[in-house]
């Protein structure tokens, strides 16, 4: 990080303090058992982002990025506030286990309230736009290409843990108990998860393919990954879950490698990062280890097999067959190959286009510090590759504390 500022010009000693109260209100959104202090979490992490995507102050770009992130995400702050107050008023508690049974007194007695319902919609509102969900998403493109790279790194990364959690913590009645859920809330709170993860998936597919800056391109590809983890959550089981928490590991995983090489490659003669997708083609003449590794990180975020992402899709799709959701198998299947036409198309970049059709940079060499962190992340990754029992039992321990802790 130190690295990043110096060759930006830019050191500032609040963004590390920002960042740490950021990762303490991510911190707080997991082990929280309450409503209210999960929102305050939420807002502890949302205002640091809000500050921190606007941090470049001579950028006009990042004061447009951070003030447009603020305005969309104050109000997706108060919609979850709304909802929380509809949940205490109609329910009398904001715990986690008290919700969850009186949730299910409710369904035993067959008292539907209408109130409850708009109250867990607002929630849910609130959230698909903190994950940068479809119809939320308008704000991801840019904030990922107004902040710094490094700071859409962290964004990108952290963020998108605490916030799934904390997701699958709410509701996580829905896959306690399927029917209740249908009960009390019809098939209409189920299908808005669905239509949700499947415009996600299309929206972020189609839009990558347009994308000519890297950031963008990445942006879109979130919004189309967060669909996929959302469609494994729609199948309301535990595998589905299961799947989806893991594809969100070795999405993570990843991203930091992609990340991490984007902010180590800089160009002469003003060491000026990368931007661009034609100016990929300088990585593969200048560093053939680095390049490489970018495809191998790329290859995973498309779910080639036998790569780690291969594992995770093939969680999500095959909880969508056994719970009998061929359409959405076959349809998240089939975009599946689409988003991986924009992840060759910057292969191509790197390894097919002739050198006499793109100028080719002189590359700064890699610092050794970052030619360790990129090489440990790679070695993660090739690990998750041939062993995927590790993580995937990790992920199953973790999965039973989020969905069961309602009856410990």
């Amino acid at each position: 990080m130190q690295d990043y500022y110096v060759h930006e010009n830019y050191v500032s000693f609040e963004l590390p303090l920002i960042m740490l109260l950021c990762v303490e209100g991510m911190f707080l959104m997991i082990s929280s058992n309450d409503l209210f202090i999960t929102y305050l979490s939420i807002e502890i992490q949302s205002l640091s982002s809000y500050i921190l995507v606007a941090s470049k102050r001579y950028s006009n770009l990042s004061i447009e990025a951070g003030l447009r992130y603020f305005i969309f995400g104050s109000f997706a702050s108060g919609v979850i506030l709304f909802g929380i107050s509809l949940c205490y008023y109609f329910l009398g508690t904001t715990n986690y286990l008290d919700i969850y049974n009186g949730l299910y007194l409710i369904f035993l007695t067959d008292m539907v309230s209408s109130g409850i319902f708009i109250g867990f919609l607002f929630i849910l509102a609130g959230f698909l736009f903190k994950l940068g969900l479809v119809p939320f998403h308008y704000w991801v493109a840019d904030v990922y290409e107004g902040s710094t790279t490094l700071i859409t790194f962290f964004l990108s990364v952290l963020p998108k843990i605490s916030l799934l959690i904390a997701f699958y913590r709410i509701f996580s009645f829905s896959v306690n108990n399927k029917d209740l859920l249908l009960s009390l809330f019809s098939y209409s709170f189920w299908c808005l998860l669905v239509i949700s993860s499947l415009l996600s998936i299309l929206i972020g597919s189609v839009g990558a393919l347009y994308q000519v800056n890297i950031k963008r391109l990445l942006a879109y590809s979130a919004i189309a990954n967060m669909g996929y983890i959302l469609l494994g959550f729609c199948t309301l089981s535990f595998i589905g879950c299961l799947g989806s928490l893991y594809y969100l590991y070795i999405y993570i995983f990843t991203l930091v490698n992609i990340f991490s090489i984007i902010i180590a490659v800089r160009r002469y003669p003003y060491l000026l990062k990368i931007k661009n997708l034609v100016e990929f083609v300088s990585i593969s003449h200048s560093n053939f280890f680095v390049a490489f590794l970018l495809v191998f990180s790329l290859l995973s975020l498309a779910g080639i097999p036998p790569l780690a992402g291969f594992v995770g899709k093939f969680l999500i799709f095959f909880s969508l067959i056994h719970q009998g959701y061929y359409f959405l198998a076959l349809y998240a299947l089939c975009f599946s190959v689409l988003t991986s036409i924009y992840y060759i198309r910057l292969i191509r970049f790197l390894w097919f286009v002739e050198q006499d059709n793109y100028p080719i940079y002189n590359l700064v060499n890699i610092s050794f510090r970052q030619s360790l962190f990129i090489g440990f992340v790679s070695i993660v990754n090739l690990f998750f590759m041939v062993f995927q029992g590790p993580l995937l039992i990790f992920a199953m321990t973790k999965l039973e504390l989020y969905l069961n802790f309602v009856i410990c």
